[in-house]
């Protein structure tokens, strides 16, 4: 399955929603799903990097970004196709911020 597969190949902690992040960690969350044709599942995850603003520096987190983007780069060579849709940022609490990937992965219905 390829919420598994990006759980184990990215090192993400699986969890339902915001409200089950708490500290600092790499998260995974399965987001929607829906059809593109009779043939093929489109289904949608967020990576979200939690960090704690009073621990790290205003510019420090652009390598994690960059690294993460790497892996999911690799990733989608693996897939040869590209998921990546974009990072926005987004506060979690008053100290938790987050950078959130968009993923969208196009899966073919095997009958």
């Amino acid at each position: 399955m390829i919420f598994d597969e990006l759980k184990e190949k990215l090192n993400l902690i699986p969890i339902a929603n915001y409200a089950q992040i708490a500290q600092n960690g790499d998260y995974l969350i399965y987001d929607s799903s829906s059809r593109e044709n009779a043939n093929t599942q489109i289904r949608n995850f967020q990576i979200i990097l939690a960090r704690n603003t009073l621990e790290m520096e205003t510019y420090s987190i652009l390598k994690e970004l960059k690294d993460m983007e790497d892996k999911i780069f690799r990733f989608e060579s693996e897939r040869r196709q590209t998921i990546l849709n974009g990072v926005k940022s987004a506060f979690i609490t008053n100290t938790l911020y987050a950078y959130i990937f968009s993923l969208e992965i196009k899966e073919k219905r095997v009958c």
